[in-house]
């Protein structure tokens, strides 16, 4: 019985260091779960932050009298000494904005005279921009935030693709919509108690 017992102490000694072994290697597990799991919820918790900004920022009436629009030929355009500005917000890289760019063209082809001004404007380059319009057929004005300003309005405004803003001449939003709403939100600056 004693060698019974003897080698049932030691079988049951390997077991312990085994569960030893098992629970420091299952602690260091965990707290690299947990440390990974911290290290993606950091981003995503950013993102909230900033889209909750972003919904607080834009909308009717802010001021944006002081965003330039890089244009062609060194040209700028500063929303707030305009007669009132259209944007059509796209982005080459964007699905979205290719499944909408053919209605743009043909809203822009029927609706060629505004008293105000239409400008598409994208994040990319302008000279990638420019590119993408003409492809598009789109008679307007191209430009480029990313080349123009480097304020907080300005990346605001490109954050969302396909958009539409209506500025007003004071350069106040005076609505904003989907890429699908361009008649709706262009129509808002005809109104005339909007462009004075």
């Amino acid at each position: 019985m004693t060698k019974r017992k003897k080698k049932s102490d030691r079988v049951s000694h390997r077991h312990s260091r085994v569960d030893e072994s098992w629970s420091w290697s299952g602690f260091a597990l965990i707290v690299a779960l947990v440390t990974v799991t911290v290290v993606q919820l950091v981003p995503i918790a950013r993102r909230t932050v900033d889209t909750t900004q972003v919904k607080q920022f834009v909308g009717e009436g802010h001021d944006w009298s002081e965003v330039s629009i890089g244009l062609s030929n060194d040209r700028h355009i500063n929303l707030g000494d305009s007669a009132g500005t259209l944007l059509l917000v796209f982005d080459p890289n964007c699905r979205h904005s290719d499944r909408i760019a053919g209605a743009w063209s043909e809203w822009l082809s029927t609706n060629e005279v505004w008293p105000v001004n239409v400008v598409a404007v994208s994040p990319s380059p302008l000279g990638v921009a420019s590119a993408y319009a003409s492809s598009q057929g789109w008679p307007l004005e191209v430009g480029s935030l990313n080349e123009a300003t480097d304020s907080v309005e300005a990346s605001v405004i490109t954050r969302r693709t396909p958009w539409v803003f209506a500025v007003d001449n004071t350069g106040r939003v005076m609505s904003h919509g989907h890429g699908t709403q361009l008649d709706r939100v262009a129509r808002s600056l005809l109104r005339g108690d909007m462009l004075d």
